[in-house]
């Protein structure tokens, strides 16, 4: 999947809260989603002179309610940057359950082997 796929309608950028004091965040268009997505993840991981003389962020949390593209989004961001994918969803392991044997283990080799092939991207689910 490519990034241009995840399409958001502009026009809900506008939205307004009318009580400055109201504690509800307000759910992002797709728009908005595919430009933090770009500026957090895409940019700096594509380019060298970003990577390397604007702060970064390290890691990323993409939350929501099942079926909304967050595993879409990170195959996307993956496939963007060049940087290799490791889904350690549960989903992932389940045809294979002699893996999960010491479920430590495999993470603690997952991590240093992302670590090793950077960029790397982590995906949970």
């Amino acid at each position: 999947g490519h990034l241009s796929e995840f399409i958001g309608a502009p026009h809900l950028t506008e939205t307004k809260v009318t009580d400055p004091d109201a504690k509800c965040f307000l759910t992002p268009s797709l728009a908005q989603v595919r430009r933090m997505v770009t500026e957090y993840c895409i940019l700096p991981i594509g380019s060298q002179y970003l990577h390397t003389n604007v702060p970064i962020a390290k890691t990323l949390l993409l939350y929501g309610y099942s079926g909304t593209g967050k595993r879409m989004l990170a195959y996307s961001v993956a496939h963007e940057t060049g940087s290799v994918l490791f889904d350690i969803s549960p989903g992932a392991f389940l045809a294979k359950p002699q893996n999960m044997e010491n479920p430590k283990i495999l993470a603690h080799t997952i991590f240093k082997v992302a670590k090793v092939m950077a960029p790397s991207i982590i995906f949970m689910d």
